[in-house]
């Protein structure tokens, strides 16, 4: 179980402080953003977005923000200058001075071009639900949907999706009211933050302690990359939610603050 961040404050400072180099890695909604029914209505805390634009000054800070939404979404909505990005669950990748997309990304446009035609039709027969088009990947929202309709919701994206499951095409991942469909072979966040390390600490020859902050399933990849690579896990929500993550905050205001305590070691 996760321990209350802030009743550790005194430890987590030390480590933080006798660091020779930290990468602070972030998800957005629901990390640095409130959860909105609409993913468009979502806006990072202005808290949060200055203080990793004063990390992201620090030579002794490296700032990413690791989220599912796409690419160009996430960094108009952050908008952290000299920050690294990393969309649609690491397919793509953004660190300043180079951009990086996975592999798999090109091939996934046309699977997903089919899914969607094929989800929209039966997902947009449900009140609430919706398909977010985010090119090498869909995002199935019901957040909106009545909770009786949900089981309907689940059922549309299996049928529409059982093919390509099948064949070794697609993975469905179950979010907060979000059913995330992204291609097997693509990198998960955890992948996502390990390349990113390894990309700083080649390019710069100096180890980083990386600090993960999320709260939703797709964020355990990256809780156990960091736990293995000795770093600082934090989820993001309620005491008794199951997760790999070592410290717990319970919401993005905490998370804004901090952040600004860290702005401040």
């Amino acid at each position: 179980m996760a321990e209350p961040l802030f009743e550790h404050w005194a430890e987590v400072k030390t480590r933080l402080q006798t660091a020779s180099h930290v990468l602070i890695a972030c998800d957005f909604d629901g990390t640095l953003s409130p959860i909105f029914d609409r993913p468009e209505d979502a806006s990072i805390l202005p808290a949060c977005a200055d203080a990793l634009g004063r990390l992201a000054e620090l030579a002794r800070f490296d700032v990413a923000i690791v989220s599912g939404r796409a690419l160009d979404d996430v960094r108009g909505r952050a908008g952290i200058p000299g920050a690294i990005y990393s969309g649609n669950h690491g397919m793509e990748i953004d660190v300043p001075g180079m951009a990086i997309e996975d592999g798999v990304a090109e091939r996934a446009w046309l699977v997903m071009a089919d899914l969607r035609r094929g989800l929209e039709g039966g997902v947009g027969e449900i009140d609430g639900a919706f398909v977010e088009d985010k090119g090498v990947s869909l995002s199935v929202h019901f957040r909106m949907a009545p909770m009786d309709l949900e089981a309907q919701v689940q059922q549309v994206v299996r049928d529409a999706t059982a093919g390509a499951v099948a064949d070794g095409k697609i993975i469905v991942v179950q979010g907060k009211k979000v059913l995330d469909i992204r291609p097997a072979a693509a990198r998960d966040k955890g992948a996502a933050l390990r390349f990113i390390l390894e990309t700083l600490e080649r390019t710069s020859g100096a180890r980083r302690l990386p600090v993960y902050v999320g709260d939703d399933t797709t964020d355990e990849d990256a809780f156990r990359e960091v736990n293995v690579s000795g770093g600082l896990s934090i989820f993001v929500g309620g005491p008794d939610h199951d997760t790999e993550a070592a410290y717990r905050l319970d919401s993005p205001v905490d998370v804004a603050a901090f952040l600004t305590d860290i702005a401040g070691v």
